[in-house]
């Protein structure tokens, strides 16, 4: 049996339009380390063939922009939490 599971997330940001671009690239790299996360998991629990995966982006206006999984995300999660603390103006004390 072919099983379908959508995961959607919505999310409004604020800010100058460098601030809202920066805070969806972050989005972005992480959804796609997620989705990498989910795809690999459910390949060891898949019995015949390999899942299939796809990922989006877009707003209101624009037609969504399909995400490619196959680029190469080699950045540590420290790097992507430090970039996102940092797009949200976090300051935990570890400068």
């Amino acid at each position: 049996m072919l099983v379908r599971i959508v995961a959607e997330m919505r999310i409004e940001f604020t800010g100058t339009e460098a601030e809202i671009e920066q805070k969806r690239d972050i989005a972005i790299e992480t959804a796609k380390m997620s989705t990498k996360h989910w795809m690999a998991t459910m390949m060891l629990i898949s019995d015949k063939r390999k899942p299939l995966v796809h990922l989006e982006a877009g707003d209101h206006i624009s037609p969504n922009e399909e995400i490619s999984l196959v680029d190469d995300l080699d950045i540590p999660v420290e790097d992507t939490l430090a970039k996102a603390k940092d797009a949200a103006g976090v300051d935990d004390g570890n400068a």
